[in-house]
């Protein structure tokens, strides 16, 4: 009897300490799903209408609200996300619906998010340290347990400096590309959803150059005068609208793969190096192709 009680102790033991990594990985994975909420959203949209759309926009916020719930109520910084991306993915799914169009939708997505970040401009802006460097612990913090991250008061100040200066394009960029994954997964996976569109042959208008000439500019004056916000306000220009130009630049990267047919499988993990690797590099071919146009697309038209 001893010999069965301490046998089924010790699967006990070993089933609650495998429970935690487990819990701990469903925990990683729902928190990396939470950016393809627009995904069935927008596909429900598109296929079925905007009935099924708004229903499946409604699940979502029920969802959202019953974890936290669940949880014992989870703070609005926790719960502002979710809560955000489940209207997004609505707005732009009703979008979608009424268009049909890759690029339009990707670009209302766009003006959006910008809107978005207006009337919130003054809370990043002025963003504090303290605050910023509390979000920035609260995050690392689900993430890895080092606690010796900003030991280093050198690089904590550089570090949040930075953070500080570009968190307005630094979260419309990320909230950008996180718009550009789901759509481009439902244009490549799900034919007919959207009206056909050559994406390797996709280019800004000419006229948008002019914004990289005055965000330039904005930052250089900044410099010469010395004055932190100007330089602010040139600096967040130029992400922003190098974004737009690096997108440009991985659509002329998508035509010569295309061109010089490229193996199907090394594809994906070009375009990963684009990303992590070669996204200046890439945002620099986009706006030189305003005067070299590699494609030749000036000459066809």
């Amino acid at each position: 009897m001893n010999g069965k009680g301490t046998l089924s102790r010790g699967f006990g033991t070993a089933g609650r300490e495998l429970l935690i990594p487990v819990i701990g990985l469903v925990f990683i994975i729902a928190f990396g799903l939470v950016i393809f909420v627009p995904l069935p959203v927008v596909y429900l949209y598109l296929r079925f209408g905007r009935v099924y759309g708004l229903s499946a926009a409604g699940l979502g916020l029920v969802v959202v609200l019953a974890s936290a719930a669940l949880s014992g109520g989870m703070q609005l910084t926790m719960l502002i996300v979710p809560l955000t991306l489940v209207a997004y993915s609505a707005l732009i799914g009703e979008f979608a619906w009424r268009t049909r169009s890759f690029v339009g939708t990707l670009f209302f997505a766009l003006i959006t998010l910008c809107i978005t970040l207006l009337l919130s401009g003054g809370y990043f802006l002025f963003f504090s340290e303290a605050s910023l460097e509390q979000l920035v612990r609260d995050q690392l913090h689900m993430l890895t347990t080092n606690e010796h991250l900003f030991q280093d008061e050198t690089h904590r100040q550089q570090f949040l400096s930075s953070v500080t200066e570009l968190a307005p394009s630094l979260l419309l960029v990320n909230a950008f590309v996180l718009s550009w994954l789901n759509l481009v997964i439902l244009f490549r996976r799900f034919p007919g959803l959207f009206l056909p569109s050559d994406l390797s042959k996709w280019q800004l208008p000419e006229n948008l150059i002019w914004i990289v000439a005055a965000a330039l500019g904005i930052f250089t004056l900044g410099f010469l005068v010395n004055s932190p916000w100007v330089d602010r306000v040139g600096m967040n220009l130029l992400v922003g609208v190098g974004m737009l130009y690096f997108f440009q630049g991985l659509s002329i990267t998508a035509f010569y793969l295309t061109k010089l047919k490229t193996f199907a499988l090394l594809k994906p993990v070009l375009y990963v190096l684009a990303f992590v690797q070669f996204n200046v590099v890439l945002a620099l071919l986009g706006v030189f192709d305003v005067w070299f146009d590699f494609r030749g697309l000036h000459r066809q038209s």
